[in-house]
């Protein structure tokens, strides 16, 4: 009983999310093309990042950082690293768990 009632609202959570991440992404990025599904928000630096093609299936064939114009000059400065690391491919895929105890366990580096 108790379970059933824990899944139950978790996934009135996950809609409920899903909804209002929807209606801010279509607020913040108008006309934004890619899929509502594909898109997770990161917020900082990085306000989203999509993931184009993982809601259609297993296979995503791009990833794309999408931010929101802002005037602030330290974060300005920061996506510009963050781009110019992208596009000189300075950069690795580490896996870290964190584990049930709090801890955290770097599988490659």
């Amino acid at each position: 009983m108790e379970s059933t009632l824990r899944q139950e609202a978790q996934e009135k959570g996950r809609k409920q999310a899903r909804r209002r991440v929807q209606r801010i992404i279509e607020s913040a990025l108008p006309g934004c093309k890619y899929h509502p599904q594909d898109i997770k928000a990161l917020l900082y630096p990085i306000d989203y990042i999509a993931f184009c093609g993982m809601t259609e299936g297993s296979t995503i064939d791009k990833i794309v950082c999408l931010s929101i114009n802002t005037d602030d000059k330290t974060l300005v400065s920061v996506r510009k690293g963050i781009e110019r690391t992208v596009n000189s491919e300075d950069y690795s895929w580490n896996m870290a768990r964190v584990l049930d105890d709090g801890t955290v366990r770097c599988e490659r580096e």
